[in-house]
């Protein structure tokens, strides 16, 4: 899901979040619970900053969706879900994206759902690192030509997924969440040719990385932006 008009902020000069990425992860949350047959207990959602996670879970419990777990990527190791949300937060890409582009817990993060996965972010910010760079790529050979919100509906397991139509408010909540910005307004691109043969051999390359550091803090670290050719 590309969050087109998200924006960072910053808590206590440490730990970031994102209020508009945070409200259409909630709006999505209602969506998988309410209208695509997801108990709340299959469902997880993961970020990269605590000040994310705080905030996400406040908006699930106004919505009545206390029980679905809001989780650190770092507290995720070792857990899986069926379906899991990933929060990514960073909204500018410019100045690298901290521990964001860390390889490993970017693999931790896209390696936790059992069943269905849906990565809520910026894609302009977070292509300006090889690792994201990659992994949007190999998401768009998996959803094709569709826009990158069909995800929703695209990555639920065969006979999961229902018309839009089932669930009409969707977007009306979505606009209340964000102030009428929208935030799935950004198209797929057209895969290059032999892509899917790349992605394969990428998650074959980081299936391999090491699932056991430890992260002590929230505490960004200066990552220095890889440039995309």
């Amino acid at each position: 899901c590309d969050v087109v008009n998200g924006r960072e902020d910053v808590q206590n000069g440490a730990s970031c979040f994102n209020p508009i990425e945070a409200a259409e992860v909630a709006t999505i949350v209602e969506h998988c619970v309410r209208y695509q047959a997801f108990a709340m207990d299959r469902v997880n959602v993961i970020t990269f900053y605590n000040a994310q996670r705080d905030l996400i879970e406040k908006l699930l419990k106004r919505a009545g969706l206390a029980n679905v777990a809001v989780l650190s990527v770092d507290s995720m190791q070792g857990r899986e879900a069926d379906l899991v949300i990933l929060s990514t937060v960073r909204a500018t890409g410019g100045f690298g994206l901290g521990f964001v582009a860390d390889a490993r817990r970017a693999n931790v993060a896209l390696s936790r759902a059992r069943e269905s996965m849906i990565v809520v972010g910026s894609a302009d910010a977070l292509r300006v690192e090889r690792i994201w760079h990659s992994a949007i790529k190999g998401m768009q050979v998996c959803c094709g030509s569709r826009e990158l919100i069909s995800a929703v509906e695209a990555t639920l397991p065969p006979g999961w997924a229902m018309p839009r139509a089932i669930s009409p408010d969707f977007h009306q909540r979505r606009a209340e969440r964000t102030s009428g910005d929208s935030a799935f307004s950004s198209e797929a691109e057209s895969p290059e040719p032999g892509l899917a043969s790349k992605w394969e051999k990428m998650e074959q390359r980081d299936s391999n990385v090491a699932d056991d550091w430890d992260a002590s803090s929230d505490e960004d670290e200066a990552v220095e932006a890889v440039p995309i050719a």
